[in-house]
């Protein structure tokens, strides 16, 4: 009989299982569910990732093991799951500056229009809370600019309906505002600035997907692939304050780098002529790593009827 193969799910339970150990051991900063990679090669064994602020030497009770015990779903052990270390180099942090149709917050934050959309008659705009609220200032919101890239000039055109709360301590789920767009200005529903395709439907991500994804800021086309799933939860620097968000994604950058102004991007794949909204870009390690909600349910969340 072959030996079965830990699946996914195996991993993240095994790691959830012992997660304030794990993440607690020095310079760890979050753990994924991934592919091991040798060489710069990826393999195709699955393994449980850690991204780590550095790599050195670390007395033993510090040092990540080579495995974990591979827990079955009745919390016995059933075998051991190999592991793998990464080295970040900074701090992951959320994006807020220039991109795709800019917005400019109250407080001067910038990010990008995920989707603009009518409901009912009422014009919104989609992107990252952490960009149109100051989570430093419990929150508060206010007028809401966009540029237009004609005569490069800011634009008041909408006020905060409804953002996700942002606080230190406290684990986030989600990252999403909606805007209210004031009636004078044109919406375009579910249109992707520089492209005349507009987005078929709304789905998320999955783990491991073989898709390469893609999202566009100002004009230009970011491509990433290899989509790996956080286990537990992962602290990240907002405005500031330092906090736990979870039930996100980590993707690999393949094709341009991720930065400053990519926050509120529209993280979508094509599906033959088909655009397929899959995810809303909030963050990650410049300039490689790139973190994104999956997209059906920011829209659920923000767009509960």
């Amino acid at each position: 009989m072959s030996r079965r193969l830990p699946t996914v799910w195996d991993i993240r339970r095994s790691g959830a299982a012992d997660f304030e150990a794990l993440t607690s051991k020095r310079n760890v900063r979050y753990m994924t569910v991934g592919h091991k990679v040798k060489n710069g090669v990826r393999l195709p064994e699955k393994s449980l990732n850690f991204y780590v602020a550095r790599k050195e030497q670390v007395a033993r009770e510090d040092a990540i093991p080579k495995q974990i015990d591979w827990l079955a779903t009745d919390g016995r052990t059933a075998d051991t799951i190999a592991t793998d270390v990464t080295e970040l180099g900074s701090e992951p942090t959320t994006f807020g500056l220039r991109s795709g149709h800019i917005l400019r917050a109250f407080d001067n934050d910038v990010g990008v229009c995920a989707v603009a959309y009518t409901d009912g008659g009422r014009k919104f705009l989609l992107t990252n809370a952490h960009v149109v609220v100051n989570a430093a200032a419990g929150g508060a919101a206010g007028p809401v600019d966009v540029l237009n890239r004609t005569d490069g000039q800011f634009y008041r055109f909408g006020v905060v309906a409804n953002a996700s709360q942002l606080r230190p301590g406290i684990i986030t789920t989600h990252d999403v505002a909606r805007i209210e767009v004031n009636p004078a200005f044109t919406v375009d529903d579910f249109m992707i600035l520089d492209l005349d395709n507009d987005v078929d439907r709304l789905e998320g991500i999955e783990t491991l997907s073989a898709h390469r994804y893609w999202y566009r800021v100002n004009g230009q086309q970011f491509e990433c692939a290899f989509p790996e799933r956080v286990v537990g939860s992962v602290t990240i620097n907002v405005d500031g304050i330092h906090v736990p968000y979870a039930e996100f994604w980590q993707l690999q950058m393949v094709a341009g780098a991720v930065g400053k102004g990519h926050s509120g991007a529209l993280l979508c794949r094509s599906e033959g002529a088909e655009v397929v909204a899959c995810g809303l870009v909030f963050g990650g390690v410049a300039p490689n790593l790139v973190f994104a909600f999956p997209f059906n349910k920011m829209w659920k969340i923000i767009n509960p009827n």
